[in-house]
């Protein structure tokens, strides 16, 4: 018998999987950006925040929302929260 039949199963090389990593990779980020994203944003507890953001014209790309009004009022919002916690007695 020859020494290729007796070394085990097949495996492909590194460079191989490297490949095929990548590839599943790019798969996985073009089926979440075009079957699931659509499919959660017309999920019915989704539905309405994907409608507000649109409606108020806020980018939802963008890395940071400094220059949002929204954003402005929602962090007044959560600090007056925090600082007029109500206390135990």
């Amino acid at each position: 018998m020859c020494s290729c039949c007796t070394e085990g199963p097949w495996r492909p090389s590194a460079r191989a999987m490297g490949w095929i990593k990548l590839a599943a990779g790019v798969f996985f980020i073009w089926l979440f950006m075009f079957v699931i994203g659509p499919w959660l944003q017309k999920a019915p507890s989704v539905e309405p925040l994907a409608q507000f953001i649109e409606e108020s014209g806020i980018e939802a790309t963008a890395f940071y929302y400094t220059e949002v009004e929204q954003t402005g009022d929602a962090e007044v919002d959560i600090r007056s929260t925090f600082r007029f916690m109500p206390q135990d007695p």
